[in-house]
């Protein structure tokens, strides 16, 4: 009897770590962490207008992705585009054009909209601690280089003495050098590039 119920307290505890549902493991970066990065970031970008135009009354932004930097100018792109504006990618920024009849205060306003969207992984990368930018290193390692191999694409392998976050390498560097806009952007949906823990919508 004594036997059975330590297999089957074993057992139990098994099925415990197998669906994580007795203890779950923290996120190298948490949700407070990544509140606080969203609101210096953000205050960052505003300044910038405020100091122009003081007068300026700041929006309430929307939920704002962290976004890999080469996919950066294109969100924030099709941001633009979805509230009205020519836009169009600029190297690794992009430009808008204002309305006619639109003022300069409206017009900085409503591009701050679209860039607090969107932010670079990069800006946020440069914000964590070494062992958080360790995590996203293995991350990008571990998780996101089999996915793509896996999914039939080719990767360059990371450099020897691979920095921690602040790296220029990313798995998906081959994907986005030769592949087209769409299989690029398939690929990122079924490896993302992005942890979840990295996301600043999903700070709260």
């Amino acid at each position: 009897m004594r036997l059975i119920g330590v297999l089957e307290t074993a057992v139990l505890v098994a099925a415990c770590l197998l669906l994580a549902g007795c203890a779950s493991a923290q996120p190298p970066v948490s949700a407070a962490q990544r509140a606080q990065i969203r609101t210096a970031l953000l205050d960052k970008q505003w300044q910038e207008i405020a100091n122009v135009y003081p007068d300026a009354i700041r929006p309430k932004a929307p939920a704002t992705h962290t976004v890999p930097d080469h996919d950066w100018p294109q969100d924030v792109v099709d941001c633009l585009h979805d509230r009205g504006y020519i836009a169009q990618v600029s190297g690794d920024s992009f430009t808008f054009d204002s309305f006619s009849n639109q003022t300069n205060v409206d017009f900085h306003v409503e591009g701050y909209l679209c860039t607090s969207a969107y932010v670079q992984q990069s800006d946020v990368l440069a914000r964590l601690t070494k062992q958080q930018q360790q995590a996203f290193d293995d991350f990008e390692v571990y998780q996101v280089q089999p996915c793509l191999r896996l999914a039939g694409a080719q990767t360059f392998p990371p450099p020897v003495g691979h920095l921690t976050g602040l790296s220029s390498w990313s798995p998906f560097d081959l994907v986005w050098l030769t592949g087209s806009t769409k299989s690029s952007a398939y690929l990122e949906q079924k490896c993302p590039p992005t942890p979840s823990w990295l996301d600043l919508a999903d700070a709260g």
